[in-house]
């Protein structure tokens, strides 16, 4: 039996700072500032979520019987599917047309940005897949108790999804395109490297 108590928080203003990054940063992974407390605190202050874009803060949390954060969701309930880049318009289609409603969904992901990352946030990664375990237990938990059509999870480390995977979760495949700078100098530098055919599209 794992002494996990689990908890939703409507606003970062009602969680510890320095507990939520340091789930979400740990020492042994790279700095990402999109789960940072600030950055997601910036989203909610500017107002860019919780308001008529469709992004409702439902923080998902995991904490020891001793109060102690051990691991973070950044999960949000969704009445559309903007700002995700990932295009489910056509599964919100199908779900009216057999009959059901489609929204509201529980997206796990970083508000209007495509970047791949951690999107369960655990203190201890030794303990990854035991707190990722109950935490998938609760968005499921939770998506029934909001009426929620289904549970996403976007932009998620490889890691997470093979846990996922291994819970039961369906894996969605897409793919990215990245460009990344050789150097260059500058716009005509990098234009200097294509073909005629190619410039022109740019």
């Amino acid at each position: 039996m794992n002494n996990f108590k689990f908890k939703i928080e409507r606003s970062l203003s009602k969680i510890n700072k320095s507990e939520w990054n340091n789930c979400a940063n740990t020492n042994d992974s790279p700095y990402n500032p999109f789960v940072s407390y600030e950055f997601l605190n910036a989203l909610e202050v500017s107002q860019s979520i919780n308001n008529d874009t469709g992004w409702f803060s439902t923080y998902l949390l995991a904490e020891s019987n001793e109060g102690e954060l051990l691991g973070c969701v950044p999960s949000f309930i969704k009445n559309n599917s903007n700002g995700e880049y990932v295009f489910d318009h056509e599964w919100a289609n199908a779900y009216q047309r057999s009959g059901g409603s489609y929204y509201p969904k529980i997206q796990v992901s970083i508000p209007f940005t495509p970047v791949t990352g951690r999107r369960f946030l655990v203190k201890d990664r030794l303990k990854d897949i035991n707190i990722i375990s109950e935490l998938s237990y609760e968005l499921s938990k939770l998506t029934k108790e909001t009426n929620a059509s289904s549970a996403h999870v976007t932009f998620l480390t490889k890691k997470e999804s093979d846990i996922l995977k291994e819970l039961g979760w369906l894996t969605r495949k897409d793919q990215q395109f990245h460009w990344k700078n050789n150097n260059y100098k500058n716009f005509d530098e990098f234009l200097s490297t294509l073909t005629s055919r190619k410039k022109k599209k740019y």
